[in-house]
């Protein structure tokens, strides 16, 4: 799988030249706080869905932490491109990406996308790098446990190998090669 963060601009052609080699591709329409501008970053997710060169279509990357959007705005926005799809005739996942407490607070998030695409950052939540991966789990469980039959995906998880200590939470190379091999064991 390759994912692709917006839908306009150098990265447009990006999905078709993915899907040539054989990959599989998600493209997020980047949201903001922009309904114009969001809604050309959807118009150009349906575009090239239609194109039948996305096999996940991904409204929104981080959206709601921030206050990009609210729930609900981000709900309107799944539909919206979930509508446009199945007008279409074109069966694919609609989902967005969040941290995982994005999706426990908001469950009725879960009960709007069919994967449930969710970000693991222990790295930012201060946890030190010999219990980053067993938060991680325990994070994932829980969001398991409330998602119900819906697939829970891991959508970006890593760790830095340089900059400021967060709480517990150490950057360094060493802890960056900990953290990846450690999540590929996971």
């Amino acid at each position: 799988w390759v994912k692709f963060y917006a839908t306009t601009g150098d990265l447009a052609p990006a999905p078709a030249i993915e899907h040539s080699l054989g990959l599989k591709v998600a493209v997020v329409a980047y949201l903001d706080s922009s309904d114009a501008d969001n809604q050309v970053q959807i118009a150009a997710l349906v575009s090239e869905a239609k194109a039948d060169d996305v096999d996940m279509a991904v409204v929104g990357n981080e959206a709601l932490l921030p206050g990009k959007v609210t729930v609900t705005q981000l709900i309107g926005y799944i539909d919206e491109v979930k509508s446009d799809l199945a007008a279409a005739g074109i069966d694919i996942p609609v989902t967005t990406e969040d941290v995982y407490g994005e999706y426990l607070s908001n469950p009725s998030l879960i009960s709007n996308v069919d994967v449930v695409l969710a970000n693991y950052y222990p790295y930012w939540e201060g946890t030190s790098i010999d219990n980053a991966i067993s938060s991680l789990n325990s994070e994932y469980l829980q969001l398991r446990q409330i998602s119900g039959t819906k697939p829970v995906e891991i959508g970006e998880t890593g760790w830095p190998s340089a900059g400021q200590t967060t709480g517990n939470a150490v950057a360094s190379e060493a802890n960056a090669a900990t953290y990846m091999l450690d999540f590929v064991s996971w």
